[in-house]
């Protein structure tokens, strides 16, 4: 039985689930198995699998498109023979350290329930492969309380949750909350699952996190606004009750701050702005007091699309 399963759930990437896969077999650890949840797409996944000829992975085709979010269900819910799983964006690909350095910290400490990395954005204009040079000043972080982790989210730490490996035996589905944080679901998917044990923290880009077009994380809709709400209002009631001085200043630094920018992709305008802009401020979510340098940027940015907006 290997130790570690890399589940890729996948549609319509060919390349870059080519690039993918090869990056998953490039790994310095090699006890590992990989099987990918294809949902249906409409080239031949058999053939690009087989042309690998690595009897480590195994291919999943579903009878029909049951949509992203069932797929990635899939990947979380399957029964996985191995103690360790990874999911795996199929437009991403791994540092060649990453899996070595992530069994390494599960193997050695039982109470962790998951290790996750920080992520690197690969540049279109280059090479995907490529990785920035690793500093060697930056430690490891192991957190016995999930309030932790939250409060490393509220400052900007970049999680990639494609780089997260967990126990087995932690994980769940991810269709609940789904429907409560849309596409946005990661974060509070695995805040829940760091709340069953201790948690590691790689502060290295680890994952080279590919930004493109038609990536699902770049859809905005201003239908899916409340999902937003959603999410800030589950990072603050992650944090205890009532809130302490400190953790309400690191909340509303971070929510102020990114509602600025965040209403603008919901607001054909300054008066749907200023009215979104107003229901965060009655859901104490979003406190003038607390914009700073970055917040006044963003302000810029805002000024400057209404300006390009009006002389269109």
């Amino acid at each position: 039985m290997a130790k570690v399963t890399v589940a890729i759930p996948t549609y319509n990437r060919e390349a870059y689930l080519k690039d993918c896969i090869q990056s998953i077999l490039q790994q310095s650890f090699q006890d590992f198995e990989v099987i990918v949840f294809d949902n249906h797409s409409d080239f031949d996944t058999k053939r690009l699998v087989q042309s690998f000829n690595d009897s480590r992975i195994k291919l999943l085709i579903n009878s029909e498109n049951i949509g992203g979010i069932a797929n990635l269900d899939q990947a979380f819910c399957y029964k996985y023979a191995t103690p360790y799983v990874i999911v795996f964006h199929d437009d991403d690909v791994m540092h060649p350290d990453l899996l070595l350095k992530e069994v390494a910290l599960l193997d050695n400490n039982e109470n962790i329930v998951f290790v996750v990395t920080d992520l690197h954005e690969a540049k279109i204009d280059g090479s995907v492969f490529e990785f920035p040079e690793v500093k060697n000043n930056k430690s490891t972080l192991i957190f016995s309380d999930y309030t932790d982790l939250v409060r490393l989210l509220l400052k900007h730490f970049g999680f990639c949750f494609d780089s997260i490996m967990y126990r087995t035996f932690a994980l769940n589905g991810i269709v609940e909350y789904s429907k409560r944080f849309n596409k946005w679901c990661d974060r509070p998917f695995f805040i829940d699952i760091a709340k069953k044990g201790m948690v590691a923290v790689i502060r290295e880009g680890l994952v080279n996190y590919r930004v493109h077009n038609g990536q699902d994380s770049m859809a905005e809709h201003s239908a899916e606004f409340n999902y937003f709400i959603n999410v800030y209002n589950y990072y603050k009631a992650c944090l205890p009750q009532p809130l302490t001085k400190a953790d309400k200043r690191l909340f509303h630094r971070w929510s102020t701050n990114n509602l600025i920018l965040l209403i603008a992709s919901f607001s054909s305008g300054a008066s749907t702005y200023f009215k979104l802009l107003k229901q965060c401020y009655e859901m104490d979510l979003f406190k003038p007091s607390y914009i700073n340098i970055r917040g006044v940027y963003y302000i810029i940015l805002v000024v400057k699309k209404w300006i390009r907006m009006f002389f269109k």
